[in-house]
């Protein structure tokens, strides 16, 4: 793959419940049958919602509708988070609670307070089911408007989760090794991400052939000087200086030369805790300055204390007419499998 011609993109590039101690209203059941559950059967980022149907697509449930049927942010195109299926409370039996992600609505005065209900591996296992139940409309629709982030975050965690575990069985063994010889590092990335490029304090693994590059992993540092190092902009200024380095295209007939770069217009920048680690998560969209090509990214940087470094892990998606949330999803679970060795 060679690193100094993206034009070869057009070739190459053709793919716990939430450790938040839970707010007020939100209650909590564990593991109710132990560990002689059957395995969930539902596939990657879906999620069953049992309510009356007929509610659901009415304004009365907006507010619902915004958790279940929210949008994944910083991505090109309008894609929600998970591919819904819903069904009416009666219907909730047999195959159905089997499924890994589960979002109940209920309401009316058998429920005594409004609150959100969180419990694991009722039915199988791994699973997450989320209950929100209050005694009235009015009551519900505050309910899903003042837990909307806590309920999303605690469904993205849990299929994060089932993605790192697929990971942990089947990975690229390339980049595996290549995170450990130039940062002393293990990671998981995707098994399909099939070829390397190495640079300096970088390098690039794309899935190639038969998987037309969809799915790309980077790894790259820089000098740690202070706190400043690990901000949002002082990273996407390394990431915008070091990928026009890295990542660049042919020579056009003017004599310009394409590289990537970072939509600045479009980011989203989070702070998670990693062990005892703070991490820098940035999702954004990337574009190839020259050339009509882009597609979003997510990466996570992190100071690395024994080398004095800010590291960056990323991974970025080329899927031109597609849809990306599932690419993003398999790289952000990729990320958090990240370790120093």
């Amino acid at each position: 793959m060679g690193i100094k011609k993206i034009c070869m993109i057009r070739k190459l590039f053709l793919y716990g419940l939430l450790g938040v101690a839970l707010m007020t209203g939100v209650s909590c059941d564990g593991n109710k049958k132990g560990s002689n559950l059957g395995k969930s059967i539902s596939a990657a980022n879906e999620l069953l919602v049992v309510c009356n149907k007929d509610w659901l697509k009415s304004s009365q449930a907006e507010a619902f509708r915004q958790i279940v049927n929210a949008d994944m942010p910083c991505l090109p195109q309008q894609e929600s988070y998970f591919r819904l299926t819903n069904i009416n409370p009666a219907a909730f039996k047999d195959r159905f609670r089997f499924y890994a992600l589960i979002v109940q609505a209920e309401f009316g005065k058998e429920h005594p307070k409004a609150e959100v209900q969180v419990a694991r591996n009722v039915y199988c296992q791994p699973q997450l089911v989320v209950k929100l139940v209050a005694p009235d409309e009015a009551a519900f629709t505050q309910l899903c408007e003042e837990h909307r982030d806590e309920v999303l975050r605690m469904l993205n965690e849990e299929e994060t989760k089932r993605n790192v575990k697929l990971l942990q069985r089947t990975y690229s063994g390339l980049v595996q090794s290549q995170a450990k010889k130039q940062f002393g590092c293990d990671v998981h990335a995707p098994e399909e991400i099939n070829a390397i490029k190495e640079g300096t304090d970088f390098f690039w693994a794309s899935s190639e052939g038969d998987h037309d590059n969809y799915l790309n992993f980077c790894m790259y540092a820089y000098p740690y000087d202070s706190a400043q190092s690990l901000t949002e902009e002082a990273v996407i200024a390394k990431r915008d200086s070091i990928m026009r380095l890295n990542i660049l295209g042919e020579t056009m007939p003017d004599g310009q030369v394409p590289y990537m770069t970072t939509d600045h217009n479009v980011l989203q920048s989070t702070v998670q805790k990693v062990g005892s680690r703070n991490v820098l998560e940035i999702r954004g969209l990337w574009a190839m300055e020259h050339e009509a090509m882009g597609g979003p990214f997510v990466l996570q940087a992190q100071y690395d204390s024994i080398h004095q470094r800010v590291l960056v892990a990323e991974g970025f998606v080329f899927a031109p007419n597609k849809k990306k949330r599932e690419y993003v999803r398999q790289l952000e679970a990729a990320l958090q499998t990240l370790t120093f060795l």
